[in-house]
């Protein structure tokens, strides 16, 4: 026999027994919680024929078997849970919780042999998760799903004519706007394509320092406008005018430190509007 031919009858061969052996009917193990119970009936529907639940357990072949079956996974407990369903597969579901999200934990065993064939960890949440884990059960390759679409690019520039106060408002939003993770964030004069412009229009901007009797007092003044609007069309998707002053003593500063000061307080105020508007789902939205 040609190898050509032998090579082809043994790849067959593989294919069927990996094709038998996800075909071996599995048995469920109960879940609690009516969420859980819930996701079970579906993941039946889904396996179809082959999926097993504890209700296809005659009554006469349970007394052997704990009253809690989701506690069975003990060898000799799974080989005997193996018989009484006529299975040679069980699935275990366990969800986890630790307030921020949920998730489910599974393991496939080859119950007359009380092995355990796979594990897998899934986010409860996702929309999917039932056909996803009938494939992984099934032993089919994971879907292949499209590449998420590229992130939002704002470019951050100043407005008008450029100074020393709105190059470093336009340097800190850059960094302040970095901290965000649904869009992408290009500093002033940066040539890449952008989605969003981000622009620093400065009002209003001094530092002055006076001298009254024995003491040096410094009082300043900062004003601007962050407005983010969509590089294509202009629909402006966040704008907002914040103002810092200092009215004080000049005690062990510069008057370049003073203004450093301002700068940050302004981008704060920036920065708070920002993560109350909704900024991420905006920028989406308006793509």
């Amino acid at each position: 026999m040609p190898s050509s031919i032998k090579t082809a009858v043994a790849v067959a061969l593989l294919l069927c027994c990996v094709r038998a052996r996800a075909d071996e009917a599995v048995l469920l193990l109960p879940v609690e919680g009516a969420e859980a119970q819930a996701l079970e009936e579906r993941l039946l529907i889904a396996l179809g024929a082959r999926a097993r639940s504890e209700r296809d357990i005659p009554q006469h072949k349970r007394r052997h078997l704990p009253a809690d079956l989701g506690r069975c996974l003990a060898p000799d407990c799974l080989a005997a849970l193996a018989d009484a369903a006529g299975t040679e597969r069980v699935l275990s579901l366990r969800y986890v919780s630790d307030g921020a999200r949920t998730t489910m934990f599974t393991t496939l065993y080859q119950a007359t042999r009380g092995e355990i064939l796979k594990r897998a960890e899934w986010d409860a949440s996702r929309p999917s998760l039932v056909t996803d884990l009938a494939s992984w059960v099934r032993g089919e390759p994971p879907p292949i799903k499209p590449p998420p679409p590229p992130l939002p690019t704002v470019a951050v520039s100043v407005d008008g004519v450029h100074s020393v106060e709105g190059d470093a408002l336009a340097a800190a939003v850059t960094g302040a706007l970095a901290e965000f993770r649904d869009f992408r964030t290009l500093p002033p004069g940066a040539r890449s394509p952008a989605t969003h412009r981000a622009r620093v229009t400065v009002e209003q901007a001094h530092v002055a320092t006076r001298v009254h009797l024995v003491h040096r007092y410094r009082s300043g003044a900062l004003a601007a406008t962050l407005t983010i609007a969509d590089a294509r069309t202009g629909a402006v998707v966040f704008a907002r005018h914040a103002e810092a002053r200092i009215d004080e003593r000049a005690d062990g500063e510069s008057d370049a430190q003073a203004m450093q000061r301002l700068v940050a307080e302004v981008v704060q105020r920036w920065c708070e509007a920002l993560r109350g508007s909704g900024i991420e789902a905006a920028l989406a939205r308006s793509r």
